[in-house]
């Protein structure tokens, strides 16, 4: 299944040997209020009709905190509108490990701010374990790109036995 909208582009995937249904919704919003509360809407609808575990991520060109912005010192009204969105769609913004922001301008990076995200559905909070989003190497673009990692994140150790009198059972 795949919904294009005006900001959004969603795709459902499915595991077919776990029998397990999502869906990832991409997201480039405007720098406009007005025009963003479009994106709003078209995620608002997606996951209407979606019951599986979600996660929506891209570019929001918003952010929530001041402390996602650099020299930023009072909440907007954007800011306000932008959490009640995520609240309103019990949405799960997780904590962003390996740095603060995600956008750069200037010469000397002077303004900074976290407008790239992952935001996660509690469904698939429950799905998976081990849950973080991090910052990746930023290469060309003044966006650094942003990872969602789920499950084990430490190598499990396999270990093989092997046991001498399994060959004497082979030439018996």
């Amino acid at each position: 299944m795949l919904q294009i909208g005006a900001y959004t582009l969603t795709c459902k995937f499915e595991a077919l040997l776990q029998n397990f249904q999502y869906h990832i919704t991409g997201v480039y919003a405007p720098n406009c209020r007005i025009e963003r509360r479009t994106v709003w809407r078209e995620i608002g609808a997606v996951r209407g009709l979606m019951e599986s575990p979600c996660a929506v991520c891209g570019d929001f060109n918003v952010t929530r905190y001041p402390s996602e912005k650099r020299d930023c010192s009072r909440r907007s009204s954007e800011m306000v509108e932008f959490s009640n969105f995520i609240e309103g769609m019990e949405l799960i913004d997780l904590q962003l490990e390996g740095g603060s922001y995600t956008w750069f301008k200037g010469d000397n990076h002077t303004t900074a701010s976290r407008i790239d995200r992952f935001l996660i559905s509690e469904e698939w909070d429950d799905s998976f374990r081990n849950i973080k989003q991090t910052i990746q190497q930023r290469l060309i673009s003044d966006h650094t790109p942003v990872a969602l990692r789920c499950g084990a994140w430490e190598q499990d150790k396999s270990y093989c036995k092997f046991e001498n009198w399994w060959l004497n059972s082979l030439s018996d």
